[in-house]
């Protein structure tokens, strides 16, 4: 199988992402996982007074 190269042009570089992110999306869907599951939560950085 050969792979293309995506680098040589960032309208199809940037085409293949969104399709790898919605089929990534549409798995994390269809399997039911929570929003939550998938993205990490943070605190907030403390700031300094």
């Amino acid at each position: 199988m050969l792979t293309p190269r995506y680098d040589d042009d960032p309208d199809v570089y940037g085409a293949a992402v969104r399709d790898m992110a919605d089929c990534a999306l549409q798995a994390a869907r269809s399997m039911g996982w929570a929003p939550s599951a998938l993205l990490p939560v943070s605190k907030p950085a403390p700031r300094d007074s």
